[in-house]
Parts: C-alpha cells; sequence; structure tokens
C-alpha cells in the first residue's frame, strides 16, 4: 500500500491532470473525505512537530507557538483545510465550474497528502543543511501552488490557467481573512515584538 501511494504522489507530480481524473473518479463520501483529512492533517502536525523540535529557534514564531499545542494546531489546519475545500467548491462553481464539494475536498485532501509527504525527505536534508531544506521546501511550495491551479482547473473544467490562478489568489486572501477572523474569536492572535 504503501508503494502504490508513493506512486500516486509521483503521478501527482509527474501527470497532475492524470491524478485530477483518478480523483474525479474516486471521490467518497463526505465522512470519509473528513476522516482522510483528520489523517493528512494529524501528520503534517506530527512531521511539523519534529522539525521544530529538531530546529529550536530562540525567537519563537505564531507557527512554534501552535506547535506547542498539537491539537490545536491539528484543528486550526484541519479548519484551513475545511475552508479552502469549501471555498473551491463555491468560487469554481460561481465562475462556471462543475466539480462537486467531494471532488474539491478530495483534491485539497490529496495536495495536502503530497505536501506532507513531500515534507518528509525536507526535514532530514535540514539535518545535513537548513539553507539547502529551505530552499527545497520553497521549490515545492511554489510547485505545489502550481499543482493547486493546474487540479482546479482540470477539475472544474476551466480553460484559463490564469484565470484559475486569479481565483486561487482570492481563494488565499479568503482563507487568511477567516482564519484570522475565528483565531480572534476564540481568542489567538499574533503579538508584536
Amino acid at each position: 500500500m504503501q508503494r502504490q501511494l508513493l506512486a500516486l504522489v509521483r503521478l501527482t507530480f509527474v501527470d497532475p491532470r492524470k491524478m485530477v481524473d483518478m480523483l474525479r473518479v474516486y471521490a467518497p463520501g463526505t465522512n470519509v473525505l473528513f476522516q482522510l483529512a483528520v489523517i493528512v492533517v494529524s501528520f503534517g502536525v506530527i512531521i511539523n512537530w519534529v522539525s521544530v523540535q529538531l530546529h529550536p529557534s530562540d525567537v519563537t514564531s505564531f507557527i512554534d507557538d501552535l506547535s506547542a499545542n498539537p491539537i490545536l494546531f491539528a484543528i486550526i489546519q484541519l479548519m484551513a483545510l475545511m475552508i479552502s475545500a469549501i471555498l473551491i467548491f463555491v468560487l469554481g462553481r460561481f465562475f462556471g465550474g462543475f466539480a462537486s464539494f467531494e471532488q474539491s475536498f478530495s483534491v485539497s485532501i490529496w495536495l495536502s497528502f503530497c505536501s506532507v509527504v513531500v515534507m518528509v525527505p525536507i526535514v532530514l536534508v535540514s539535518l545535513v543543511s537548513t539553507t539547502l531544506a529551505g530552499l527545497i521546501n520553497l521549490g515545492v511550495s511554489f510547485y505545489i501552488v502550481w499543482l493547486f491551479v493546474v487540479f482546479i482547473q482540470h477539475i472544474h473544467g476551466f480553460s484559463s490557467p490564469w484565470k484559475t490562478a486569479a481565483g486561487l489568489v482570492l481563494t488565499f486572501f479568503a482563507i487568511v481573512f477567516i482564519m484570522s477572523f475565528i483565531m480572534v474569536f476564540i481568542g489567538l492572535t499574533v503579538e508584536g515584538p
């Protein structure tokens, strides 16, 4: 099973359109997708915690503070994943796309899973060189954004990657706004120096 998952991750990076077709065919119900989201977020929180423990910093950041409370960090990441799926669905439909919520949610979960899988070797590289790991992480982050554009474009049936990228930027700002509002509402704020 691990080899199959790694083969699918490889397929995502090599031929993303084919992977989108596979996700479109296999779009389980919302309950199963939510369980998968919890698993992916849990692995992401664990990898982030390991990374913070391997490279403690004198200056604590908001992410470091959240890493100290992994359950809260997981809840915030899960909310961000859910909000992104909802926005991909709603904005996609608003602009004439035809993907279902389950398909939009599966795209968000799958690309989050791919990000988590790629973070494992990056954390291992950070043991040798944090600079190299940072550069790899930056490159992978740009590639993941491009994959989001390709996945959303293909799953909704959009013709223009530029319009899809503009919609993704709009989605990003909406997520930041909504998550900031929620975090202030529950009492989490980023304090300045």
